[in-house]
């Protein structure tokens, strides 16, 4: 299934390391797979959406996008990671363009890479249907 991962945003510029890190995590994880294929990003439209905007599907979709995941990291007052995500369907039907999840986790800066795994799980069964396998510490369902 190919997907359209951009790197997640980054909240302030000492951000940006968790938001490469988590956005990377992601990226193998779906790719290693084996049920997904990564769209490069030198293909995306010359506008990626935030996780605040609608994206214009037709551009996703004329990559052969079927999914696309944006994000966003910050750093709360508390010292936490704070990562946003949502997901979208851009190979809509007649029900039009939907958000199929969209979520935050925040993590101690010790443990934020395990916000990737979580957030890979969350795509691979809002895509697949079935749990996935990536957070090893996750409990068992």
């Amino acid at each position: 299934m190919p997907i359209a991962l951009p790197d997640f945003l980054a909240g302030t510029p000492a951000d940006a390391g968790p938001a490469r890190v988590i956005s990377a995590i992601i990226g193998i994880n779906l790719a290693r797979s084996g049920r997904f294929v990564l769209i490069d990003q030198a293909a995306f439209p010359d506008h990626v959406p935030t996780i605040d905007e609608w994206p214009r599907f037709a551009d996703w979709r004329a990559i052969k996008a079927v999914a696309l995941l944006v994000g966003r990291v910050a750093r709360l007052l508390d010292g936490r990671i704070n990562t946003a995500f949502r997901l979208w369907d851009v190979s809509f039907d007649v029900s039009g363009p939907t958000p199929l999840i969209g979520r935050r986790y925040a993590a101690t800066p010790a443990n934020f890479p395990r916000i990737g795994n979580i957030i890979s799980d969350e795509v691979y069964e809002a895509l697949l249907g079935v749990p996935g396998h990536f957070d090893a510490n996750a409990s068992p369902r």
